[in-house]
């Protein structure tokens, strides 16, 4: 797909335009929440998984993808930052 030269001359300026409304969207969660928006999706995240992983059989990786992350290792940072385990020693824990 190719776009003509108004059309292109856009994106920079779309893309601006994104970046302040995700930056305003940010700001205003912590102000009203006092918590940091990528943490509270994190630990919205942490949560499900933990879900996932006490009442079903998936694998780890399919609890990523189903509570949105395809990175398998930044699935794994993230688990064990909130949980405190890895994401394989709790499944252990509550499936022996």
């Amino acid at each position: 797909m190719t776009f003509n030269t108004p059309i292109k001359d856009a994106f920079p300026f779309i893309k601006q335009m994104i970046c302040n409304i995700m930056n305003y969207v940010s700001g205003r969660f912590r102000r009203e929440t006092g918590e940091n928006l990528t943490d509270f999706i994190q630990k919205e995240r942490m949560a499900a998984a933990i879900r996932y992983f006490n009442t079903t059989n998936m694998s780890v990786a399919e609890v990523a993808g189903n509570v949105g992350i395809s990175d398998f290792a930044y699935f794994f940072r993230i688990f064990k930052k909130h949980i405190g385990s890895s994401p394989n020693a709790y499944k252990k824990m509550v499936n022996p």
